[in-house]
């Protein structure tokens, strides 16, 4: 059972070319459904990471932020905060940006005629009827959307809890990523280099410094982890040496440590290579 999305998209991308059992509530029933999880397709920005794919999506309704003074919008009675659920008669079930989009195109084609929405005002569905209006850059009925977020605060010790928990998880998901990827059960395309990073470190600044200080960090708990498993020249790779001293009760020659690092350092020398290589080619598959 996973406990929520993160979750269940971990899962699916840590599993591609997979078979498995998924589980799902329908109207309070439990169904079992058995899948093969497979990769993106060739138009999916994530197909270049070969990781796995089963195309189902979160449905998150878009929200108006603001509503211009004097639109069609406000004509309308749309408000703040309201949920965009439905468009034209059809619903929506996709995500944030398909179903941003959807809305988008839905106003672009019905400029100068009635657009039916359906909107989410604090639980209660709202039925409203908005007629877009002509401008030179196309239809216009004057919102801006967003994201719908929730903020969950937390008092310092319950913080602390959860910080822990998190630092338990993705600890847990760096270790399951590792084995997978010598078993072969994951392609080194999902390892991220220098390029993948720097990319992703734009799209967190661009979000936010929260969104930003959590990738921060996150990349920070991935290193330092790294930092300590047993290779050569890593500090993990120090200790490993300093335990087999210690059984054998006695030091290791020198020639023998020399051997043992220059084996570390081909090894890290080779998967930097590898990682940066495939980084290359995700840029350039774009």
């Amino acid at each position: 059972q996973v406990p929520d999305w993160d979750e269940y998209i971990t899962q699916v991308r840590l599993n591609p070319n997979t078979d498995m059992d998924v589980r799902l509530l329908r109207a309070g029933e439990e169904l079992v459904f058995p899948v093969r999880i497979g990769i993106p397709p060739h138009d999916d920005p994530l197909e270049r990471y070969r990781m796995g794919y089963l195309g189902i999506g979160e449905n998150i309704p878009v929200m108006i932020q603001s509503v211009e003074e004097g639109s069609p919008a406000e004509s309308a009675g749309l408000q703040p905060e309201d949920l965009v659920v439905g468009i034209g008669g059809e619903r929506l079930y996709g995500g944030w940006r398909a179903n941003a989009e959807a809305i988008m195109e839905s106003i672009k084609a019905s400029a100068g005629a009635p657009l039916e929405l359906l909107v989410d005002r604090d639980g209660t569905p709202v039925h409203l009827t908005v007629s877009p209006a002509e401008k030179e850059d196309g239809a216009w009925i004057g919102v801006v959307l967003t994201l719908e977020r929730q903020l969950i605060r937390y008092d310092p010790g319950n913080a602390l809890l959860a910080s822990l928990q998190r630092c338990r998880r993705e600890t847990g998901l760096l270790f399951t990523s590792l084995r997978k990827l010598v078993t072969f059960k994951l392609s080194f395309r999902s390892m991220s280099g220098p390029i993948d990073i720097y990319k992703f470190s734009e799209q967190a600044a661009r979000a936010g410094a929260q969104v930003y200080l959590g990738l921060m960090a996150f990349i920070s708990l991935n290193l330092g982890i790294f930092n300590l498993l047993p290779i050569p020249v890593l500090d993990g790779g120090h200790v490993f040496v300093l335990l087999i001293e210690g059984i054998l009760r006695r030091d290791l020659t020198m020639q023998v440590k020399e051997r043992i690092m220059v084996v570390g350092f081909i090894f890290l020398v080779t998967l930097m290579g590898v990682v940066i290589s495939f980084d290359i080619m995700k840029h350039f598959e774009q």
